[in-house]
């Protein structure tokens, strides 16, 4: 599946944050981003208390901040990055980091892409696995 450029460039931006966390050997909390109009772009996070609140917390916070500006016709496009365990076709789980991001044209994808530490802090990335799924920042 081949996704808009607007897409590519948000898990680029987005996915390129969370390899250098978890090659650093951390972990990190949910964090997003939106692209202007005009092509810029910013980078948004949750103010919570991190040691005091879920990941789900830092996602939900975070995509009222991502609908606040797509409602208000801001931005083009959006996603967010969170470390997850997923379910794979093969049947089994993994640890994965997970990028939803959306497009203001109507386009929505969750991607993830595996990974295993296996010995080692730095962790082997697999290829990303793409899947449609309804807007939850650009909802009409």
């Amino acid at each position: 599946m081949s996704v808009s450029p607007d897409i590519q460039a948000t898990f680029d931006y987005l996915f390129a944050l969370a390899e250098k966390a978890l090659s650093e050997g951390r972990s990190f909390a949910p964090f997003a981003t939106s692209t202007l109009h005009n092509g810029g772009r910013l980078h948004s996070t949750a103010d919570l208390n991190a040691a005091g609140s879920t990941p789900q917390e830092h996602m939900t916070a975070l995509l009222d901040t991502l609908k606040r500006e797509a409602s208000d016709g801001g931005i083009r496009a959006a996603g967010l990055a969170f470390d997850t365990v997923a379910p794979f076709t093969d049947g089994k789980t993994g640890d994965a980091v997970c990028v939803h991001a959306e497009t203001s044209d109507g386009d929505a994808v969750q991607i993830f892409v595996p990974y295993d530490r296996a010995l080692s802090v730095v962790p082997r990335f697999e290829q990303p696995v793409v899947q449609s799924v309804a807007a939850r920042i650009f909802i009409r």
